[in-house]
This record gives structure tokens, sequence and C-alpha cells, in this order.
């Protein structure tokens, strides 16, 4: 058979149709396959194993931890008849070879010199949790909790819900784990022995297909697509680009909805197999597809790991059980836009029963279902699409706004945004309101009515607030993608200007009288140049009618016996501790 093939293919695996007592075969799926093509290869490869490794024992100072010597990725727009021979995949432009021997692959390498390069491994995200023992907290981090709830009050029951679909391209499941096992759609796929075992012999992708069943509900099926295995020729897992770029082009004629990615590999230098997956993310973003991935291990930088780096798909930092980013291992940077659960983690183990792990590996998929909840609650992708939700909703943390650690914040799976909190902090008159999200905004009244946007004498909240006179501050945070916040209030007391002579001081600083009329004050912590250290004895007591509210620096530390007198009602604010008082300060 002599002829040169020139068009672009989408899929040509022997995927589906291999696998057709167990998945829907491609022919009824997708016209996207050139089926010449593909009749063509496995003429040639008649019980090929796969996408895998090399077959010959590792020689010389070569990676063989990175590289497989025996496979190249050749990008071109056609191949000529002697080394599509060779060709076990293709796709958008790219084609994978797979050769017997080192030296073959070493010349069509030479022959294809800027345009080749040879099948690179990626790294799977996870690593040991020594001295932890956290369990699975991270659906309550997120508020998983809620948003399922909302989803059930919405819709009432399961065959209401939006079918959701999940792709996980990982290593495999332990397809007969219970609880996740009934999550397990019948499009599965091992790419790396070209059947449909998709066993998890690595102990990855069970954890990370766990996360996503766990925390979501039945509406949400995951299709499997295995593409690494453990390498007998290092010992190590063994990830390659090519299977990545195979499982990917599967799960867009799978029409997934969601892929996740708890996988990565160094972006430099940018080779063709790296673009071949590029491109294949690329289109599953063009058909509307969200690509889930984790930001990597070992406090990498992720500007410089691939595909976390790609501008179009959500990349996933680690925090842990407080609510912190993880420096411990965690990736952070500019391509980070949301920080999730990952460390000490509990999660599934292939053969039955948890494990304790850290890693973004996990962080991914708590994005991905979250991904997957908001499509169920919405009936498909939100207003302004997934992305720009989840950065709207995220709750801010580390620096205001956006930074390199958790991106817009750490997910949020709220319905409502959360409430706004009021804060005088400084101790004197000036007061802060502060958002819990990071797109939030709040809007404020000082009259005592309910804030409504647009209405007059409700005011956005832009700086730090310095009221004149006594009001009562309501506030609500308005966030563009969730329910408005419940409305929270606080009395602010500004006192009238201090008069020194309304007040008697000792010499030790201490307050023996006080005959001013003012309901409300606001003592500085110097008075006719004395400091003021505390109240003495029955001070207030000929003010104690009128005084409603008085608040004391932080020098004052000591309260002598009725030092208020008999002041019904009267509030106290202290900017410090009291170390002494007396009986009944504030009145019998």
């Amino acid at each position: 058979m002599k002829k040169t093939y020139i068009r672009v293919i989408t899929v040509i695996t022997a995927a589906a149709v291999m696998c057709m007592s167990t998945i829907t075969s491609l022919a009824q799926e997708s016209t996207a396959v050139d089926y010449e093509l593909y009749e063509y290869i496995k003429e040639k490869f008649d019980g090929f194993e796969g996408i895998r490794h090399n077959t010959e024992e590792p020689s010389g100072e070569k990676d063989y931890d990175r590289y497989d010597y025996q496979t190249v990725v050749i990008k071109a727009e056609a191949l000529p008849e002697e080394d599509m021979q060779h060709v076990t995949y293709a796709n958008n432009g790219f084609y994978v070879l797979k050769f017997d021997t080192e030296e073959e692959a070493a010349s069509v390498m030479d022959k294809y010199e800027g345009q080749a390069s040879y099948d690179e491994y990626a790294e799977l995200w996870d690593t040991g949790a020594e001295g932890y023992s956290y369990g699975s907290w991270g659906g309550d981090i997120i508020d998983t909790a809620e948003m399922r709830q909302a989803i059930i009050d919405k819709y009432g029951s399961l065959d209401r819900m939006r079918p959701i679909t999940v792709g996980v391209v990982d290593s495999g499941v332990d397809y007969n784990y219970p609880g996740l096992a009934e999550r397990i759609s019948s499009k599965v796929y091992n790419f790396t022995r070209n059947n449909c075992d998709v066993m998890d012999d690595v102990d990855h992708g069970t954890g990370v297909a766990g996360i996503i069943a766990d925390l979501t509900l039945p509406n949400v099926s995951i299709n499997v697509y295995k593409v690494s295995w453990e390498n007998p020729l290092t010992g190590k897992t063994s990830t390659p680009l090519s299977a990545i770029t195979a499982g990917v082009d599967q799960a867009i004629a799978d029409e997934v909805d969601i892929i996740n990615l708890s996988l990565g590999i160094s972006y430099s230098p940018f080779t063709p197999d790296k673009e071949m997956l590029q491109k294949s993310i690329a289109v599953a973003r063009s058909k509307g597809i969200e690509v889930v991935v984790a930001a990597g291990n070992s406090k990498v930088n992720s500007a410089d790991y691939f595909p976390a780096n790609m501008e179009s798909v959500i990349t996933v930092s680690a925090i842990n059980r407080n609510r912190v980013f993880d420096s411990g291992y965690s990736g952070w940077g500019t391509p980070i836009d949301v920080a999730a659960p990952g460390t000490a983690l509990s999660v599934y183990s292939a053969g039955g029963g948890t494990r304790i792990l850290n890693g973004t590996s996990f962080s991914s998929p708590h994005a991905a279902a979250a991904a997957a909840l908001i499509m169920t609650y919405y009936d498909g992708n939100p207003a302004g699409g997934m992305e720009y939700y989840l950065r709207s909703s995220a709750m801010d943390a580390g620096d205001e706004g956006w930074d390199i650690y958790y991106g817009n914040g750490i997910l949020n799976l709220s319905v409502k945004a959360k409430e706004p909190i009021i804060e005088n902090a400084s101790g004197g008159t000036e007061i802060t309101i502060k958002a819990a999200e990071t797109d939030s905004e709040i809007y404020y009244t000082l009259d005592g009515r309910d804030p409504v946007p647009g209405t007059k004498g409700t005011y956005l909240y832009e700086a730090p607030l310095n009221p004149e006179e006594s009001c009562e501050i309501k506030a609500v945070s308005v966030n563009p993608v969730l329910e408005d916040s419940d409305i929270v209030s606080e009395k602010v007391y500004v006192g009238s200007s201090i008069i020194d002579s309304d007040f008697e001081i000792d010499d030790n600083g201490f307050i023996t009288k006080c005959v001013s009329e003012q309901p409300e004050m606001v003592l500085p912590p110097v008075i006719g140049d004395v400091e003021i250290r505390g109240i003495a004895p029955l001070a207030f007591k000929d003010c104690s009618n009128t005084l409603t509210y008085i608040e004391l620096p932080e020098t004052v530390t000591s309260f002598g016996i009725l030092a208020f007198g008999e002041a019904e009602g009267l509030r106290v604010r202290l900017a410090g501790d009291i170390e002494e008082t007396g009986l009944y300060p504030f009145g019998r």
C-alpha cells in the first residue's frame, strides 16, 4: 500500500473500536475518525500493546525516567509511507511513531530535526503526608454540602438534574471500589495497553476520581482514561504525553463536560510532544469543555510547568486544613486561578481502604467536582463562564485580591455571599468593612436603614469610614454570581469633644471626678497633659444619669468601686485590658 496521508486527524487510536463490548463504538459517537488511516495502522500493528514505553534495557546515560527513546512525536502536515508504517497515533498535525529499537528512533529524530521529540513522561502530582491524620475535610472547606442541598432543593429528584460527565485522564481507577464503582461510566479506555481494563496499578487515579465521586451527586459520572502505568524498566510510574493526548482526545470525542489533569511536566524545552497535548487541550476548550489542572508539587513555579501554565485552563494550588496555602509542596505563580484542599487528605486507595496524602493532584479534583456541581445547579455553564464564576465566588485569602499563592481565592461553593465584617480595629472611630469573597462589593447605610444598591442613602464601600456622629451602620455583600449576603449592622458611638475642665485627675493618672453632661464620650489617652491610667471610685457618679456610652483608651487598666456610679444601660468599650477592678464598677 503506497499512500501519503495529509488529513488532520482528531481521533485515530483503536480505543473505542476495540472496546465495543464495553463502550459504544466511536463509529456511533463521532465522525471525526479517519477510518481508512485507522485500518491502515491496525493492519500494521495487529496486536500492538498500546502507547507504551521502551522495550530495550536502559543503556548509556540516557534519562529513562523522563523519556521513551523508542517513541518519537513529529509535527508535520504529512509523512511519507516509510514513516507512516510506524505511526501509532495521530492528531491535529502531529504523529506518534513507535520503533523496535532506539537506533531507529534516533535516526528519525535526526531526519526531522526541529520537528521531532522523544515522547516525554509527565509527573503525577501527589506525595506522602507523614505526620498528618486530618482525613476527608475538603468538602467542608469549600461548602459542597450547601451546593448539593441547593441542587436538591431546586430540582427535587435525580432524573430532573442535568447529567454531567467528568473525564479523568490519569492512572485508571479501582473500578471495584464501593461508592466509586457505580459512578464510573461505560466509556473507559486504557491507552497504555489498548484495551478496556482501566484498573489502577499506580494508585493515583483512584484517589482523584474518588474525590469527584465523593463531593458530587449521582448525576455526575466519570469517564476513565488510563494513561499511566508502572514502568518495569525504571520501577517508576510513566505517564507519556502521547498517552495523555490520546486520553484528552478521547474525552473530547466522548463529549465530556470537564477534564481533570492531575499531572504536569516542565514547560521548557517546549517540544512537539508538548505542543501536541497543548493543541488537544485547546480543542477541548474550544468545544466548551472545562479543563482543570493541578498547579504542581515540589514548590514549583507553575508558570514553568505545563499544562498548568495554559491560560485557558483552571489551575489549582493547594491549601491545608487551616485554609492556608501549603508552601511545603504546592505550586504557585501567575497561572493560579483558585486554591483548594490538598494537604493530608483521606483519599480512596486502589485495592480498598484510604490513604492520607498531600498533593495538588487532589486539589484539582476538588475544583473539577465544584465545576460539576455548578453545571448541575445552573443546568449548564453559569453566565460568564466557569472560570468567571469560580473567580468571582472565591473566598479571598492571602494578599487582598488576586495573588500568586491563592489566585483569586479559596474555592467556594456557597450559594449566598458571606456576611461582611464591620471592624473598628484602630480602637478609635475609623470603621472598616471587609467582604469575604474576592469579587464581592459592599454597600452600606449610616442611618439604620437596610442598604439597597442604587437608592439614595446607600453607598458603595471604597475606603475606611470616619463617622462624625453616632450612627448605626448596615452593610451587605453583593457578588456578581452569588445571592446577596444577609445584612449586618453595627452601632458606632462617636463622643463629643472632650473638655479638660470636665475632669479632675490625681497624680497617679486616675480620673477622680467627671461633671460632663455628654451622653457619649470617647476618652483620649491624655487629658490635661496627664496620661489616664484608671477610674477612681465614684468618679462618674455625677454624670451616671446622662452617660450612655463611653470608650476608654488602652492606657486605662483599673476601675475603682462604683467607678461609674449607678449607670444603668451604660455601654463601655475598652481598648486595653483591665488589670484591677473594685466592686460594682458599673453599679449594683
